[in-house]
Formats: structure tokens, C-alpha cells, sequence
């Protein structure tokens, strides 16, 4: 077994007193807090009556100790920090504590602050000082910080209420607010309200653009949906609702073009701002135009009845039923699908699934098991279209399979 060296135990005191202190974010009984404190001999230098929130520091992903003497290291330096912030907080007659959040592995710093006496500047002067401390100590690493403020709270059971109010703001740093403390009142000044409504419609344009439109058009609605719209919203909901509707557009090209150099769709977290995310979507935006050059580019109701058939084929599909789903009158949508895709739906439909019963024709299915995979209902009508595609019936395709005659 690989012995490894153990952690100082000033950085193990460290660790526990986190999560000694970690207690109070979870918890909203005024009884239980006060005899936890007390049983815990917890040092709390903060004014419980009257008190601020403080969230700073780096996200988690960039907090990951994996040897004990990078841990120890790491440890001092937060000690450090913590000193700098004391010293603040002395300076400007405040007082406080000072650990490190550990909900959700945040890592990020958490200051529970008070005034001691008059104080020399109100408590977003002091944010604001700590920030730029926090944002020197980083400045070589070019990772995001932010700072947030949640101010006036009062008891120990709104201690969890002030957590959720400054991590919520602490948030915001998504969307590039980082540049100053975000408070409640730089929110209400920055935010310019947006429905979901006008996030639906400007995808659906981006999407019919995509169908039709040069790459300028398409990363110019990119910016209208994301940085006119998103950014200003302030709302996760708002992006949220943006990612999900541009990751389904890209799964809707790949699958219908077939396009496999598009990197895998990622998860919202795995961004850390929206200026990545905004890059990311173009660069894909921009290898799916470049993939549909050299080929024809279907519309937008094109584009919707091919998923649909891909989606569907193995059931009753119909004209009917695809003209419903695309919400485009019926002669329209095969005149249409005629000429850009050079065959009828039906004859689209069949091909489909000739193409998947060829690929099952290569595996031990029964071939009555494998015309029902595929949507046909009658061994006889099968076996004619299979003929028909081709030039030999499903059981001498299988047999030519197996005697290596088709690869």
C-alpha cells in the first residue's frame, strides 16, 4: 500500500473548524445554533443582533488539493488571507469571522462581519477592500473571483438566509459582473428584465437562420440572445432556458446532417462565465455552417419533418402526422421536402428503414423480428420494398453478409 505523507494538523484544526462553522448555513433553529455554538466552544466575534455576509474567492474547480504538501500550502495562504481580512475589518471597526464555505465544495471564503462601535466606512466599502485583497492575491492565475455582500441580517436563524442571499449574488459573477461587490442594489440597477417569451422567439430565429443564413447572421443572433438578452437579464433562467433551446438546435443539425466533428455537448456547469459559453456555441455554430456548405441546406420545416421521420420511422408515420408536428400545410410540406431532399416523405421513410434493416440484417435477428424493428407491418410488402431498394430480397442480403459479398 502507497504510504503517503499526512497533513500538518494546523491544516487539519483548519479543516475541522470549517466545518464546525459550515453548521450555520444549514440550519434556521435559533436553539439549536446557540447550543451548538456553546457545546463547540466557538469563538464568534461577530454581533449576532446586527451583521453582514461576505462570499469571496475562487470557485471550487480551482481549490483541488491532491498532496499533502500542496494542502499545507494552500492552507497558509488561506490563513493569510484571513489575516488581511481581519486586519480590514480592525482598521474600519468592524469585526467578524472568517472560514471557508463548504456547501456544495464551494471553497470560497465566507466573512460573517459586524460593526464594532462607529464604524470608518459602510460595511460595501469594506467588501470592497477585502475584494481587492482577495483579487491581488489571484492575480497570477487569471481565475474568476467575485465578491458579494448581503447586509443587515439579524439572529442566528437568519444566518442561513444571509448564506443563500450573498451566494446568490455571488453567482452573478456568470454573467461578468465581477468588476465591483454585487450587492441587492447593484443588481436592481444592472438588471433589465427579460421574458422568456422574447429568449423562445430570438432562438427560433437563430435556428431558421441557421437553415438559410450566412455565418455573420447566425453569430450576430448568437449575440442578440446572449449578450443583449442573457447578460442583462441577470437570470439563470433566462440562460437556462437559452442553453437548452441552442443544445437542442445543435443536437437537431447533427442529427440530421449526420455531423459528427461536433464536440459533445457539455453541461451548464462546466462553464465558468457566459462569455465561455457565447465562444463555445459559436465555434460549433460555425463547424455545422461549415459542414452544410458542401451540402444541401434544408429548411427550417424540412429540417423539423427529416428529425421527426428519423425519430419516428419505425411507427405509422404520414404525411398527415408530420404536416401536425410541423405545423406546415400539408402540400406545402411535400412540395418542399420534394425538392430539397430530391424524394417524397414516403419514399424518405422507406429508404430509412431499408438503410436500418440492411444494418440488422448483419446481426442473429429473426428477419420477421427485424421487419417489425423497423415499421413494417407485412413480410411481403417488406420484402418488395427491400427488392425494390436492393435488387435482392432480406434473406440473400444475409446470406451475401455472410459470405462476405457485402462489407
Amino acid at each position: 500500500m502507497e504510504k503517503h505523507e499526512l497533513i500538518q494538523k494546523r491544516s487539519t484544526d483548519f479543516v475541522a473548524h470549517n466545518m464546525l462553522m459550515n453548521y450555520w448555513l444549514w440550519d434556521d433553529n435559533q436553539l439549536l445554533i446557540e447550543s451548538f455554538i456553546k457545546n463547540c466552544e466557538l469563538e464568534i466575534n461577530f454581533d449576532v443582533n446586527h451583521y453582514h455576509f461576505c462570499i469571496t474567492g475562487v470557485d471550487s474547480k480551482y481549490n483541488n488539493y491532491t498532496k499533502s504538501d500542496s494542502f499545507d500550502h494552500d492552507v497558509a495562504k488561506v490563513l493569510k488571507e484571513y489575516e488581511i481580512i481581519y486586519d480590514i475589518l480592525e482598521k474600519y471597526h468592524y469585526q467578524g469571522n472568517c472560514f471557508l464555505i463548504k456547501v456544495d465544495n464551494s471553497k470560497k471564503i465566507a466573512v460573517l462581519f459586524s460593526e464594532k462601535g462607529q464604524p470608518l466606512c459602510p460595511p460595501i466599502a469594506a467588501a470592497t477592500k477585502i475584494d481587492n485583497v482577495i483579487k491581488a492575491h489571484y492575480r497570477d492565475r487569471y481565475v474568476p473571483i467575485a465578491t458579494s455582500l448581503a447586509v443587515n441580517y439579524s439572529g442566528y436563524e437568519s444566518i442561513h438566509l444571509a448564506y443563500e442571499e450573498a451566494r446568490r449574488l455571488n453567482q452573478l459573477v456568470f454573467f461578468g459582473i465581477n468588476e465591483k461587490v454585487i450587492t441587492q442594489e447593484l443588481v436592481s440597477q444592472t438588471t433589465v428584465e427579460c421574458a422568456l417569451t422574447l429568449i423562445d422567439e430570438n432562438c427560433r430565429k437563430l435556428k431558421y437562420l441557421c437553415c438559410n443564413a450566412s455565418l455573420e447572421e447566425i453569430l450576430h443572433q448568437v449575440d442578440v440572445i446572449f449578450n443583449e438578452l442573457v447578460r442583462y437579464s441577470l437570470s439563470a433562467e433566462c440562460f437556462n432556458t437559452a442553453f437548452i433551446l441552442c443544445e437542442m438546435m445543435i443536437q437537431l443539425f447533427q442529427k440530421v446532417y449526420n455531423l459528427t466533428n461536433i464536440p459533445s455537448k457539455k453541461r451548464q456547469k462546466d462553464y465558468d462565465s457566459l462569455e465561455a459559453y457565447i465562444k463555445d456555441l459559436k465555434a460549433r455554430l460555425t463547424l455545422i455552417y461549415e459542414a452544410c456548405q458542401n451540402r444541401q441546406r434544408f429548411s427550417h420545416n424540412v429540417l423539423l419533418a427529416i428529425s421527426f421521420i428519423m425519430d419516428n420511422y419505425t411507427q405509422d408515420v404520414s404525411l398527415k402526422i408530420i404536416s401536425e408536428y410541423t405545423n406546415v400545410n400539408p402540400t406545402s410540406l411535400s412540395t418542399d421536402f420534394n425538392r430539397e431532399v430530391t424524394m417524397s416523405i414516403s419514399e424518405y421513410i422507406s429508404k430509412l428503414r431499408i438503410d436500418k434493416a440492411r444494418s440488422l440484417l448483419a446481426t442473429d435477428l429473426d428477419i420477421q423480428e427485424i421487419m417489425t424493428a423497423v415499421g413494417f407491418t407485412n413480410m411481403r410488402y417488406f420484402t418488395d420494398v427491400f427488392k425494390k431498394e436492393m435488387n435482392m430480397t432480406p434473406l440473400a442480403y444475409r446470406k451475401a453478409i455472410q459470405n462476405d459479398m457485402i462489407l
